[in-house]
């Protein structure tokens, strides 16, 4: 008996020696995978600007060009309107062989959603449109192919800032510096019955726009996702980006390359618009 007890206490001791070097192993494992997921998408944008003169996708058109000549489909074949065709992951699905698995950091979370499709649309939410909200890598919709929740078509905008963002694929002065997707977050609204909060957000906020809109300090899990003001201080606090791993998140730049970026590159403004001419950089006609 005593023997048996030393072999369990060497054991437990064992184990509690191997955990934290099994987490790391595990972190670095899902890391691993969305660095290649962040340079799959940079190629699948390289394709797509192959196959429309240059042009880069465009980072949230409005309803009227989803409805009108940008047509945008499911996995299904079935037409798709309004969020679920303004935000990226289904307009770059033909580039990625309509294949949006690499988009997820659960390589199982798209089968969960489609067996809970009947539960989901209880709710009143499509399928199509949860795929489209929560891929892990969020992009750089306002400096990169123009966002309409920005204003970036409309010719009050236009006329009052210009246009920041870029629309060609040639057209970066510096590609390996402008970053075009980042690891993101969700907030208290991303939590579905019984998959909890989905890690992952289409867009991400730079730190700056015409004022500053990030916090002084990045905090990963600032408030309780019950509280309804969960949403509002995520985006305040860091644009939704996700510093996930080690207080780093993953990059990928308009040159194809991937790469990890802390709190204070991710604040520099000209890894976030080509015309940024400093850190502190903002927005003005």
């Amino acid at each position: 008996m005593i023997e048996l007890l030393i072999v369990i206490a060497i054991i437990a001791v064992l184990i509690s020696v191997m955990a934290p070097s099994l987490s790391r192993a595990r972190l670095l494992a899902k890391q691993t995978r969305e660095l290649n997921a962040a340079r799959q998408l940079m190629l699948a944008v390289s394709c797509y600007a192959g196959d429309n003169r240059g042009s880069v996708i465009v980072g949230f058109p409005t309803e009227a060009m989803v409805s009108g000549g940008m047509v945008v489909v499911d996995d299904k074949g079935n037409r798709l309107y309004s969020h679920s065709a303004q935000r990226y992951p289904w307009r770059i699905a033909p580039y990625l062989a309509n294949s949006l698995g690499s988009l997820y950091d659960n390589p199982k979370i798209l089968s969960e959603l489609r067996d809970a499709e009947p539960r989901l649309l209880q709710m009143g939410v499509q399928y199509p449109y949860i795929v489209s909200l929560y891929p892990t890598l969020g992009m750089n919709t306002r400096f990169i192919g123009g966002s309409d929740a920005s204003g970036a078509f409309s010719k009050k905008t236009i006329e009052a800032i210009g246009t920041p963002f870029i629309t060609r694929i040639d057209e970066p002065r510096r590609p390996s510096r402008l970053m075009m997707f980042a690891s993101a977050r969700g907030d208290a609204q991303a939590a579905l019955p019984g998959m909890g909060i989905l890690q992952g957000y289409f867009s991400i906020t730079p730190p700056q726009w015409t004022t500053k809109i990030w916090a002084d300090a990045y905090v990963e899990n600032p408030v309780d996702p019950k509280n309804p003001q969960a949403a509002a201080y995520i985006e305040k606090n860091s644009g939704y980006v996700s510093l996930r791993y080690a207080g780093k998140a993953v990059t990928s730049a308009m040159d194809g390359h991937a790469e990890m970026l802390g709190w204070t590159e991710m604040n520099d403004m000209t890894r976030w618009a080509d015309k940024a001419t400093a850190p502190d950089w903002r927005v003005s006609k």
